[in-house]
């Protein structure tokens, strides 16, 4: 008898938890700025004109309780950065585009349909289509991951979600740019707002 009043609770409980979890699919874009200066490389120097932002989608589950929620995310993102390459007085405008998988864990507090929300994000590298690293003495130096933090509120309104975010992150933008065996420094690290769009399942 104890063993079945004790398998009744735990499943009680067992989907009184699964019921408190929310799927949702997700889809946005975001604004990247970041601060950055000429970098001389010898007789030549580069600089970052524009970080531009991009798009994401992915999946979320909020697990919600009582009034407090936690929140994974796994999006795939994408940005483009504009530089500047001056080169025996010649300048070239390259650009690059860098893909990601975000993955974000948001935890907070709710009330009633709003959520305010922080916690850190990691960047897997995925690929890269680069006009500057194809530049003699130029290549990457890509970490498989990085890290930074998010902060920002959500309304969750039926079955949709809307989140805007803040996101800074722990690495500078140059660290992923290598012109000959020497790590190039002329930005500090990037921040994002990011705007999305989810639908609960």
């Amino acid at each position: 008898m104890r063993k079945i009043l004790l398998t009744a609770v735990v499943a009680m409980l067992t989907i009184n938890l699964f019921a408190q979890v929310k799927i949702s699919a997700r889809v946005g874009f975001s604004n990247a700025w970041v601060q950055a200066d000429s970098a001389f490389l010898g007789n030549d120097t580069l600089l970052l004109t524009n970080l531009n932002g991009g798009y994401h989608f992915g999946l979320a589950a909020q697990l919600n309780i009582k009034k407090f929620f936690i929140q994974p995310e796994i999006l795939f993102n994408t940005n483009t950065a504009d530089f500047e390459f001056t080169k025996d007085g010649a300048i070239s405008a390259l650009k690059d585009r860098y893909n990601n998988m975000d993955i974000p864990v948001l935890i907070g507090y709710k009330w009633g349909s709003v959520r305010l929300g922080a916690g850190p994000v990691g960047h897997v590298f995925i690929s890269n289509k680069s006009e500057l690293f194809q530049k003699d003495g130029f290549k990457d130096a890509f970490d498989k991951m990085t890290f930074g933090y998010i902060a920002g509120f959500g309304l969750d309104l039926w079955k949709i979600q809307v989140d805007l975010k803040y996101e800074g992150n722990l690495d500078d933008f140059d660290s992923v740019i290598n012109f000959e065996d020497m790590n190039v420094n002329m930005a500090n690290s990037p921040q994002r707002l990011i705007f999305t769009l989810g639908y609960i399942f």
